[in-house]
């Protein structure tokens, strides 16, 4: 996985002042980025006023960010039937509106490249996808690079770093380097024209986003250095993960039955997942109107692929459990020539049976 090319700009950002910066930025756009609720973090949007209380100091939020690209529920069309003066049935539709600018804010680096092979399958080949597009277009995403990986994090067993700036616009280093969660000041680098706008903005320029002093210059270029060579505890234990020529020829092997024991149906793996993008479509209203909308589902989930007319292409759970390890991979990296795992950790973190993607690729290692 390359990484982006020569920064376009380079700014100061000090700590005191990104809650003035994020409030500058909320006047014309609606600011998603990581807060804690009841004691766990979260990526959600800002409230007007909450802009100081952003969290950057836990590694990752519980959600991941794929919510500003792809939310959990979201409309598709508003339809209404009517009658015509003769009486006639005729239908109406509307498109909702995607809604204002995004920024998406505080992300770590596995989570801008998450979006990144998002966009390859609603925004490549034969199909894009309309609704995902016009709120892609909106999109800017500022990264901050992780000062400390947690002991689940493995974004180097795919060619990632911890200082990663891959897939974001802006991504903002520590003065202090890694290893220090707290520090005065960030480096903000703009990697795209539209991270360069952001920075240069009269709201971001009133708000405190001053130019790099001159003397800066060396000490941003090792502080970024040192966050790109930073390994992670799992990643560091794994290894890099490159198994999807291994398992063109596991298809029917009796590993799928066998780790498929373990798994509850719960579907949390895929609902934190950066990169799971399954959804199903549905319809909801009454009175001749209505709304058609789609949700986040998971392959996980038994009734998952169940037709109209009954059938279901992956009843036994062995089938769904080899869907989901097969897909991140070996499909995805036959169509697209790369994994889709970013090396997040909240898949180790959160399934209550722990079979997750680090455990799979490293038993099909040795298989």
């Amino acid at each position: 996985m390359a990484e982006s090319p020569v920064p376009k700009a380079t700014r100061l950002v000090t700590k005191a002042g990104l809650g003035a910066w994020l409030a500058a930025l909320a006047a014309d756009n609606t600011v998603m980025g990581p807060v804690m609720v009841d004691g766990k973090p979260l990526f959600r949007a800002l409230a007007a006023g909450q802009e100081g209380d952003v969290d950057l100091e836990s590694v990752h939020t519980v959600n991941s960010p794929k919510v500003g690209v792809l939310p959990q529920t979201e409309p598709m069309v508003r339809y209404r039937l009517d009658k015509d003066s003769g009486g006639a049935p005729t239908l109406s539709t509307e498109a909702p509106d995607s809604g204002p600018p995004v920024v998406l804010f505080g992300l770590r680096p596995c989570d801008a490249v998450a979006i990144e092979l998002l966009d390859k399958v609603f925004l490549t080949g034969d199909f894009v996808d309309g609704a995902y597009k016009e709120r892609r277009d909106k999109v800017t995403v500022v990264a901050v690079a992780c000062p400390v990986p947690a002991k689940s994090c493995f974004c180097d067993s795919f060619g990632l770093t911890p200082g990663a700036s891959r897939g974001a616009d802006v991504v903002l280093y520590g003065r202090s380097g890694p290893g220090k969660v707290e520090g005065d000041a960030y480096y903000a680098v703009a990697y795209t024209d539209r991270g360069e706008a952001l920075l240069g903005s009269a709201g971001s320029k009133a708000a405190g986003v001053a130019d790099l002093p001159g003397t800066e210059g060396q000490k941003m270029e090792n502080a970024i250095s040192s966050f790109r060579a930073l390994k992670t505890p799992l990643g560091d234990k794994l290894g890099r993960i490159d198994v999807a020529g291994k398992l063109d020829g596991l298809f029917e092997n009796p590993y799928w039955e066998k780790i498929s024991a373990r798994c509850v149906s719960c579907g949390t793996c895929t609902f934190v997942c950066p990169t799971c993008y399954c959804f199903g479509v549905a319809d909801t209203g009454a009175a001749g109107q209505g709304v058609r909308f789609r949700y986040w589902d998971s392959c996980k989930f038994p009734q998952f692929l169940t037709m109209a007319g009954g059938h279901n292409p992956r009843p036994a759970k062995k089938m769904r459990s080899r869907q989901r390890f097969m897909h991140k991979l070996n499909y995805y990296h036959h169509r697209y020539g790369e994994y889709l795992c970013v090396g997040c950790g909240r898949c180790v973190e959160s399934c209550p049976v722990g079979l997750h993607l680090p455990l799979v690729a490293g038993d099909v290692r040795g298989l």
